[in-house]
């Protein structure tokens, strides 16, 4: 799978502080929907290297401001702004 090519897609915010949102790997065709806390979505971002497709306008807006919102975790040193790993470092 090529880096990039997983993305969410927002649909909708529940009260009790989750988030629901499409998920797919690259192929626009096949997609899951997702139930997760809204806190947990940045480390289901990172892990993935998704990118936030625009949805649902408020749960779009909530899940890119928890995103933003929270630092790198450190236990993910390749996900770390700068670090790199075999799947990331250039080949020269």
């Amino acid at each position: 799978m090529p880096l990039g090519s997983a993305w969410v897609r927002p649909t909708g915010l529940k009260g009790d502080g989750f988030v629901v949102f499409d998920f797919s790997l690259g192929d626009e065709d096949v997609t899951v929907e997702l139930v997760l806390p809204l806190r947990l979505l940045p480390r289901f971002l990172e892990e993935r290297r998704a990118a936030v497709r625009a949805g649902e306008p408020a749960a779009t807006r909530a899940a890119l401001r928890a995103r933003t919102d929270r630092p790198a975790r450190a236990s993910s040193p390749a996900l770390a702004p700068g670090a790199s790993d075999e799947r990331t470092r250039s080949t020269r």
